[in-house]
C-alpha cells in the first residue's frame, strides 16, 4: 500500500495507518507478559555467563595458567550455579502457585521437562492470548519465509526469525529430546528427512510443531496424547 505522498505530518501518518489497518486488517498485538519473564531472561543470561566461564576454565586447565586463575574461575562458577538454582526455584514456585494446571499439561509432553515448561510459560505469559497456534508459531519466528523474487526465485524457504529468539532458544533442547522420547515428533522428523529436507531444517520444523503441540494441550486442557495430537 502506498499513497505516494511527499509530505510527512502527524495527520498524514494517521491517515496512512488507518488505511493500512482497513486494507490489511493486521492481527492485534498480544498484551505484554507478566513479571516472570524477567526471571526467565535473567536465567538465560546466567546460563550464558556460566558457559563462558566454563569455557575459560577448560582453556585455563589445558594451558599454562597460574593456580589462582583456576581457583577464581571455579569459585565464580560455583557462585553463579547457586544463584541460577535459586532463581529457578523461585520461578518454579511462582508458577506452581499461579499456573499449576498449565505446568502439568506442558510436562505431559515428552521431551518437555519442568525447567523448560517453567521458562516457556514465563517467557510467553499466557500462550492462549494468541488467537491460534499459527499466531504463536509466527510470534516465535518459526514460520517458513519464501524467497520468490528475481534471481531468488528458486531459493529454499527458511524461517523468518522475525519473532522471539528467546522462545526459539527455549524450544531447541526439548525438540532435540523429543526426537528420542516423543513418537509424534520423531515420526514427523523422519518424514521430513525422507523427503529430502536437511536435518537442521527438519529440527527447526520440529520446534514449530512442538510449539503447536504446546498450544494444543493448553487450549484443550487435556494432557498430551499422540493419537489426539496427530488428528
Amino acid at each position: 500500500m502506498g499513497l505516494l505522498c511527499r509530505n510527512k505530518t502527524d495527520a498524514v501518518d494517521a491517515l496512512l495507518l488507518a488505511q493500512y489497518g482497513r486494507e490489511r486488517e493486521p492481527e492485534q498485538a498480544p498484551p505484554p507478559v507478566g513479571v516472570q519473564q524477567s526471571l526467565a531472561r535473567e536465567l538465560e543470561a546466567l546460563s550464558h555467563d556460566l558457559t563462558r566461564l566454563k569455557n575459560r576454565l577448560e582453556a585455563a586447565q589445558a594451558g599454562v595458567t597460574h593456580p589462582q586463575v583456576v581457583t577464581s574461575l571455579r569459585r565464580r562458577i560455583e557462585a553463579l550455579e547457586k544463584e541460577k538454582q535459586a532463581l529457578e526455584d523461585e520461578l518454579k514456585g511462582d508458577l506452581e502457585q499461579e499456573k499449576p494446571q498449565e505446568l502439568r499439561l506442558l510436562q505431559s509432553i515428552p521431551g518437555m521437562g519442568t525447567r523448560t515448561a517453567c521458562l516457556l510459560l514465563a517467557e510467553l505469559g499466557d500462550p492462549l492470548r494468541f488467537a491460534t497456534a499459527r499466531s504463536l508459531v509466527a510470534y516465535a519466528g518459526l514460520t517458513p519465509e519464501r524467497c520468490e523474487s528475481g534471481s531468488s526465485l528458486h531459493k529454499q524457504s527458511h524461517i523468518s526469525r522475525l519473532g522471539s529468539a528467546h522462545v526459539r532458544r527455549l524450544l531447541y533442547m526439548p525438540a532435540l529430546s523429543g526426537l528420542r522420547y516423543n513418537p509424534l515428533l520423531k515420526a514427523f522428523f523422519e518424514r521430513l528427512v525422507a523427503r529430502g529436507k536437511a536435518r537442521k531444517a527438519a529440527l527447526v520444523a520440529c520446534m514449530a510443531k512442538l510449539l503447536r503441540i504446546t498450544y494444543g494441550v493448553l487450549h484443550s486442557g487435556r494432557p498430551f496424547d499422540p493419537a489426539h495430537a496427530r488428528a
